[in-house]
């Protein structure tokens, strides 16, 4: 098999798929007969099925790998399960820890039989998923719950500024900043709309770009897995997402452009704003309020 055919299998060059064999090698079950399943197939059959989301019983009678569907279903397990190992997260999702590294900082929910929330930069690097709460758990609710937002705080009580963007079922915050719904053309407030909505698009792009490659995440290949096992895949995507990512792996023509981004199923309940506090939304629209002006500033300078 050459590598595009390879590529185009399992979403990983040659060289990437040994890189990562080789990085989850150690957290696999050592193979104890000769008749066993080696950790190299084992990457395989998962690797196929994060790509297609295709049944077990395909995955196994595919590219060689020539596996029963109980194996099949068993190497899914532990290789989802290495990736979601914290030596490998830890690596290949990370929210940036120094002021330079905190750049360009985006932030948009994405919903599947989870409702996972992703925080991702301009450069569709994945920094943050959580997919460890049910589908009709309120955004806010899981942003709330999440060690991110104790430090977001922590980095604006030291005097840092920093933005994360959110859509409008998130509240205003100092470090959230969430969109201006109608505003005015050829306005301030119509000029931060245009650069939020651009500037958002980033992770509805990144999250295309993930369901593309892993297509198993996609809402007509429902995961059939509890659903603490389908966050862990959603996890191992992520990092595999992010491995590629940052690799700069070019992709082939089906995964290049989010052709498949699909439209938000906010359950009922699920897309309105929950209330922040008086104080903390008083200081979030003014916070807001400053940023306005200063990209309309800009704007008219430029």
């Amino acid at each position: 098999m050459n590598d595009t055919e390879f590529k185009n299998n399992y979403r990983l060059s040659k060289e990437l798929f040994e890189e990562l064999h080789e990085e989850l090698q150690c957290l696999l079950p050592k193979p104890t007969r000769r008749s066993d399943i080696t950790t190299r197939y084992k990457v395989l059959a998962a690797l196929s099925f994060y790509a297609t989301g295709s049944y077990q019983l395909l995955v196994g009678a595919t590219h060689g790998t020539m596996m029963s569907q109980q194996s099949v279903s068993k190497a899914i397990k532990e290789v989802t399960n290495a990736l979601n190992n914290e030596s490998i997260t830890k690596k290949w999702i990370k929210f940036p820890q120094t002021r330079a590294e905190r750049d360009c900082i985006k932030q948009r929910k994405d919903f599947h039989s989870r409702n996972a929330m992703i925080i991702c930069d301009a450069d569709m690097n994945i920094l943050n998923v959580d997919a460890s709460f049910g589908g009709a758990t309120h955004d806010s609710f899981i942003f709330n719950q999440h060690p991110l937002k104790a430090h977001l705080m922590n980095l604006i009580s030291v005097g840092e500024l920093i933005y994360l963007l959110g859509d409008s079922g998130y509240p205003q915050t100092e470090y959230l900043m969430t969109p201006i719904i109608d505003a005015p053309a050829n306005m301030p407030e119509g000029y931060y709309a245009q650069v939020h909505t651009v500037a958002r698009n980033t992770v509805e792009r990144t999250i295309g770009v993930l369901k593309n490659r892993w297509r198993c995440l996609l809402g007509h290949r429902v995961l059939h897995y509890h659903p603490d096992m389908a966050a862990k895949i959603i996890n191992a995507c992520c990092v595999l997402h992010n491995i590629c990512n940052q690799t700069r792996l070019s992709d082939n023509q089906d995964t290049r452009l989010p052709s498949v981004v699909e439209p938000d199923h906010d359950q009922e309940g699920n897309s309105e704003e929950l209330p922040a506090s008086t104080a903390e939304l008083t200081r979030g629209i003014q916070a807001r309020s400053r940023l306005v002006n200063e990209l309309w500033t800009a704007c008219r300078i430029f």
